[in-house]
Formats: structure tokens, C-alpha cells, sequence
């Protein structure tokens, strides 16, 4: 035994296991050795072998009248629950431990940590924070300086789920502080770990990459499974962001095809693969992706993430011209988020802006106006730049004349350059190019759509591609020059044919039934008749 604990504290996990195995062989009523097997099998994720050491650990210890044995039991049970998503069986295992009068502090405040766990992967950010904070005090009390950075880290990830990015931060970064002065290498990981998430949150794809492969080796030595299908999804989210798509999907198919994944992990990978399709405006395979994602949350009860691959879905089912999927999807995420105890404001300013590009799509200016304005208020500079060109386009279409709406769009791009992705960049420039268009600025229309043209086109953005091409030939039409306005008007069907064969006939064709984009096509028709 004591040679299998010094494997297990050197993360040499299976010859550890080997001992443990050995010493079980000697004596067959050796709890601790049950419960010592018990944890690692939860490491490597088999499960059912997992629990069965546990059930074996806890009968011997119950026989011993070892209350702190039969906590410690339930708590590593609780855990092995909540890794597997089994929220409710999980908060009872830990309730118990908490609950024993004979339980030691080391593991009440641990089952207080795992708690707030719980609560944060279920979107109770109240909880989670309420039994951190409870379990850091108790732990200074305690003098227990490891338990306190765990706990920190916990406490991080509630601030974290609630887009409260400067307190997250700060606790991370204390946590990593202590747990590097006292070499709590696991607690160091996750640290990490975390910060790695923050900074996916806010945009930063290299410092996020360069955080996780800090913490991966540690996971991967150890047969961390879970933490490493985590570390995965960070790298894979910084692929996206960085424009490496195809790296990014294959880090998200690594985990979506891992026996060893947990369910919540192949649902977060498949729903992170849809975003990344939606970037490359591969929208029906997207649309396939959101919608397993969606039931694996569902068969989690977890409705948390379940509203945010509602939502998705809405998005790539309005792209596609589905209007009353997307409301009906729509209107279920809403459901949610008004149920729920935590108010999600990123998610809810997304269902509004949602909103609002529908009824643009559909004409509707006041609606679109109105749903905009209140995404505008939000402090995620991406989607404060894209409201602003919901709200400078419509205006254009309202009030050619009046320069109001220009001038937002000019905002829109602004904003945009500052979050240093060229797809939002150039999609602010198109909405520019078109609003250009609206209010009789031809030449910098042309100008504008050609110079975002060449970008989509290049980074097989079809469905954006054929738009700029028609911009551009509506401009050069305006501007007299006939030959340019039907070369420009014949690539933009060529395009729109290239669209159709990769999303197939029965997608593309509602989707040139959307009022917009039917009236554009008929545009773009007649450019090349001219």
C-alpha cells in the first residue's frame, strides 16, 4: 500500500493500481485499499469498476464502525457521480458527508467544494458561490492553504459562468500564487486550467493555449480523462479563434469520439464543433451538430447548456430561412433562462440580437431596431459591433438621406477591429458596404464589398462571398460601368451555385426563400442579364 500511494503521489498511475491490486490479493478486507483503487479507476474513467471498489471500501469501513472511512467513501463516490453528470446523486453523496457530525473538516470542506462544483456546471451560480466562499473561510480557519486554492478556484469558475471576468481572474490568479508556494501540483493544473477558459471568454486564443499546455502534462501523466477532454475543447475553442478550423474540429472530434469523454464534454465538443461550422458558414452540417448537442444535455436534464444549444440552433435555422423553427427554438431557450436562477445576460442579449436580424431579414424595421438596442447595452465589445450593424443598416434603409445610419456602421466596424478576428471585421465591412449602397455612396460600396469579397472568398465563406459579389455589381452598375455590374452580377450566381452543392438542394432552397436574400438573387439575375 504505502508503495502504491508514493506511484500515486509521482501520478504513476497504473503501477500504483498494480500495488493496490497486490496488497487487495493479501488481505481482501483492506478498505483503504478498495477506496485507493476505487479513486484512480475514477480517473481513468472506468466507472463501473470504480464503484464497485467503493461499495466494497464502504461495507468494510461501515463493519469498522470508521465513520471518517465511510465519508470519505461517499465523498469519492460524489465525485465519480459528478464527473459522470449525475448531479442529483452526486449533491447526496456530498449533503452526507457534510452532514456526519464524525466526518473531519478536510471533508466537509471538500464535499463544500464539490457542491459548488455541482452548482456551477447547473448554472446556480448563487450556490456555487454561497458553499466556495463557505468552504475558503473554513479552510483559512483550518490552516489548510491546499484546500483554500481549490477552493478559490471554485469560487473563480461561479464568477466565470456568470461572465464576471475580473473576479474570476482573481481568483485564479491567487489560487495559482498559493498553490505554486505550496507545490499543490493538481491544484496548480487546475488553476491553469481555468484561466485558460477565462481567456477564451475574453478573446485571447494564444494566452488560453499557453495556459492549457502548462496544465497538460500533468493531466495527461496522470490519466486525468476528464480535465484532459477539457483541455481539448480550450485548445480546439483558440483554433477557432486563431481561423485553423480544420485543427480546431479535430481537437472537438477527439473528445466527441472518446469512449473515455463524459457525456457533458461530447455535448460541449459537439456544440463548440457547430460554432466552428457556423464560422465557415457550413450551415447544415452545423445545424446537425447543435441538435445532438442539444439532446445530450437534455438526457443530462441539464438545462443550463441545453438554452445554449437552443439558441445555436435558432441561429444556424434562421441563416438557413426556417424563421419559425428558429422562433419556436428560440422561445424555448427564453423559457429557460426565465426559469432559471441565473439570469445568463451574454445568452440573453444573443436571443435579442437574434431577434432583430430575423425581422431585418423579414423587413421589419421597428422590430429590428428595438431588439438591437437592447443587445447594444452589452459589454461584449463583438456583439455590441454587431447590434450597432443591425442598427446602422436598418437606418439606411429608413432614412437613406440622413447620415445617422452610416455612422453606425462606421461604429460597427470600429468595434469589430478591435476584437481581432478578421471574419467579424469583414462582416462589419460588408454591412458597411451595403449601407454605403443604400444611401447612394456607390464608389465606396464598390470598394468595400470588393476588398471583403476577396476575404471570403478565400476562406470558402460562400454564403458571404456571393453577397459582396453582388454588392459589387449593384455598385458598378449604379456608377455606369455595365461590363463590371455583369461580370460581378455572373460571379455572384457562380458563387451562389457553389453554396447550393455544398449545403445540397433541400437547404438551399428555403434558403432562397428568405425575403431578403429572394430579392438579392432576383438582383443579382438581372446584373447578369445586362
Amino acid at each position: 500500500m504505502d508503495l502504491g500511494r508514493a506511484y500515486e503521489k509521482n501520478e504513476e498511475t497504473d503501477k500504483a493500481k498494480d500495488c493496490y491490486e497486490k496488497a487487495l490479493n493479501l488481505n481482501g478486507q483492506y478498505g483503504a485499499g478498495f477506496l485507493r483503487l476505487g479513486i484512480l479507476l475514477k480517473r481513468k474513467a472506468e466507472y463501473d469498476k470504480s464503484n464497485e471498489a467503493f461499495d466494497r471500501a464502504e461495507n468494510i469501513y461501515d463493519r469498522l464502525s470508521n465513520d471518517e472511512g465511510v465519508a470519505e467513501v461517499k465523498y469519492q463516490r460524489g465525485v465519480s457521480f459528478n464527473i459522470q453528470e449525475k448531479s442529483d446523486a452526486a449533491l447526496l453523496q456530498f449533503e452526507q458527508v457534510i452532514g456526519n457530525p464524525r466526518a473531519n473538516n478536510y471533508q466537509q470542506i471538500r464535499a463544500m467544494l464539490q457542491i459548488s462544483s455541482v452548482c456551477s456546471s447547473l448554472g446556480k451560480t448563487r450556490c456555487a458561490e454561497e458553499y466556495a466562499s463557505k468552504a475558503i473561510a473554513l479552510a483559512k480557519q483550518e490552516r489548510m492553504e491546499n484546500l483554500a486554492s481549490n477552493g478559490l478556484i471554485s469560487l473563480g469558475n461561479a464568477f466565470l459562468v456568470r461572465a464576471d471576468y475580473g473576479k474570476a481572474e482573481q481568483n485564479f490568479r491567487q489560487a495559482l500564487e498559493f498553490s505554486r508556494k505550496d507545490e499543490g501540483l493538481n491544484n496548480e493544473a487546475r488553476a491553469l486550467l481555468s484561466l485558460g477558459s477565462l481567456r477564451i471568454q475574453q478573446k485571447k486564443p494564444d494566452e488560453a493555449a499557453d495556459f492549457v499546455r502548462q496544465a497538460l502534462p500533468f493531466y495527461q501523466k496522470g490519466g486525468y480523462q476528464k480535465e484532459v477532454a477539457q483541455a481539448n475543447l480550450i485548445l480546439g475553442r483558440a483554433a477557432v479563434m486563431r481561423e485553423n478550423y480544420d485543427q480546431a474540429l479535430r481537437a472537438f472530434e477527439q473528445v466527441e469520439n472518446s469512449e473515455q469523454s463524459s457525456i457533458s464534454d461530447r455535448a460541449y465538443a459537439k456544440m463548440a464543433g457547430g460554432d466552428t461550422l457556423i464560422v465557415q458558414e457550413k450551415y447544415p452540417a452545423a445545424l446537425k451538430r447543435f441538435e445532438q448537442s442539444y439532446d445530450l444535455y437534455q438526457s443530462l436534464d441539464n438545462s443550463f447548456y441545453a438554452a445554449h444549444s437552443l439558441f445555436y440552433s435558432s441561429d444556424v435555422l434562421y441563416q438557413l430561412g426556417r424563421f419559425e423553427e428558429a422562433k419556436d427554438k428560440l422561445s424555448k431557450a427564453r423559457t429557460i433562462l426565465d426559469e432559471g436562477e441565473n439570469p445568463l445576460p451574454q445568452l440573453n442579449n444573443k436571443i435579442h440580437f437574434l431577434n432583430a436580424r430575423i425581422a431585418l431579414s423579414n423587413r421589419d424595421f421597428t422590430v429590428a431596431i428595438v431588439e438591437a438596442k437592447q443587445t447594444r447595452t452589452s459589454n461584449d465589445s463583438p456583439l455590441s459591433s454587431e447590434a450597432n450593424q443591425i442598427i446602422g443598416l436598418t437606418q439606411t434603409f429608413i432614412n437613406p438621406r440622413s447620415s445617422e445610419g452610416i455612422q453606425n456602421c462606421i461604429k460597427a466596424v470600429q468595434q469589430s477591429i478591435n476584437t481581432n478576428d478578421a471574419r467579424k471585421i469583414n462582416s462589419a465591412k460588408l454591412t458597411l458596404a451595403e449601407g454605403y449602397f443604400n444611401t447612394g455612396n456607390y464608389s465606396d460600396a464598390l470598394e468595400t464589398a470588393l476588398q471583403t469579397k476577396d476575404y471570403f472568398i478565400n476562406s470558402g465563406q460562400t454564403e458571404s462571398g456571393w453577397r459582396a459579389w453582388l454588392i459589387a455589381g449593384k455598385a458598378g452598375k449604379q456608377k455606369g460601368d455595365d461590363e463590371n455590374a455583369r461580370k460581378y452580377g455572373k460571379m455572384a450566381i457562380e458563387t451562389l451555385s457553389q453554396l447550393q452543392n455544398d449545403w445540397g438542394a433541400e437547404y438551399f432552397n428555403v434558403y432562397l426563400k428568405k425575403p431578403d436574400i429572394n430579392l438579392s438573387f432576383k438582383e443579382a439575375e438581372n446584373l447578369a442579364k445586362l
